[in-house]
């Protein structure tokens, strides 16, 4: 995983980077932003609980700063990473994030992407921002006795950020597939369903591999694990969904933006940005 940052991280800062196919570049940025996002927040609150002896980080068998150095590293990571790919974005297809969301055309596929996102992955969504916030506000329902028990603030605050990206991937999709409100920039829902559903697929595909890992070593039995792992299944799902739908409107939104003025000329042209906006 460390090598595929490095990876990235060269492609986002040299010229030969620009040429790199979109998929190489945006698939494995797409997953590592989304893996390292939560430690923006979840660093700093285990780090905090650790020091403050509020809540221990790990189950002990590790000394007890190595939690909070391995959380507050992946949090730098990651504003490193989400830094670096803001740029490169930029440089690379900046007609795409200065448009609005009414210059989007219409295209075939698009009432087969509202019935997809209004109906299918809008649904799995809300049903993971229920349970992850109301887990992260203290709610144990249908939680394992264990998990229960380890249970502290670092937890909590994991399941309701988890909720809050998965609302925001909600959002970013439904403005995208709405083109409302027409007046906005697609960077703004574009950066909501792009940090969101990476969150929700990368973090839950995490959590069920190490799952699947203790299964099959025999550490724990399914039946005590509780709804946590069938939450982590809708959030891949849904993730995995947004992914591909995603897909298709980067897509088109490419295209739209082959016709749109570059940022430089829309500043020359102020009569030309009025019209359009």
């Amino acid at each position: 995983m460390e090598l595929i940052a490095v990876g990235i991280i060269l492609t986002f800062t040299h010229s030969w980077g620009l040429r790199v196919p979109a998929c190489l570049v945006l698939v494995p940025a797409w997953i590592g932003i989304g893996l390292l996002a939560p430690f923006i927040v979840n660093g700093p609150a285990v780090a905090g609980s650790v020091l403050t002896e509020v809540s221990p980080a790990g189950d002990g068998s590790l000394a007890p700063w190595v939690g909070p150095l391995v959380y507050l590293g992946f949090g730098a990571q990651a504003i490193g990473v989400t830094a670096s790919f803001v740029l490169y974005v930029r440089d690379r297809w900046d007609r795409v994030l200065i448009m609005r969301l009414s210059d989007r055309r219409a295209y075939p596929s698009d009432d087969a992407l509202r019935f997809l996102g209004w109906g299918g992955i809008a649904g799995l969504l809300i049903a993971v921002s229920v349970a992850r916030l109301s887990w992260g506000l203290g709610a144990t329902w249908r939680l394992s006795p264990d998990l229960i028990q380890d249970r502290g603030v670092p937890e909590r605050l994991a399941d309701g950020m988890a909720g809050v990206f998965a609302a925001a991937a909600l959002v970013g999709l439904l403005m995208l597939t709405r083109r409302a409100p027409r007046r906005w920039r697609v960077w703004a829902p574009l950066s909501l369903a792009w940090v969101g559903g990476g969150a929700t697929l990368a973090s839950s595909l995490y959590s069920l591999v190490l799952l699947t890992l203790r299964l099959a070593s025999s550490t724990v039995q399914a039946q005590q694990a509780g709804l946590d792992p069938i939450v982590d299944l809708i959030q891949v799902v849904a993730g995995t969904a947004l992914g591909a739908t995603g897909a298709i409107l980067l897509s088109e939104l490419h295209q739209t933006g082959r016709h749109v003025p570059a940022a430089p000329e829309r500043a020359a042209d102020p009569v030309r940005h009025t019209r359009r906006g």
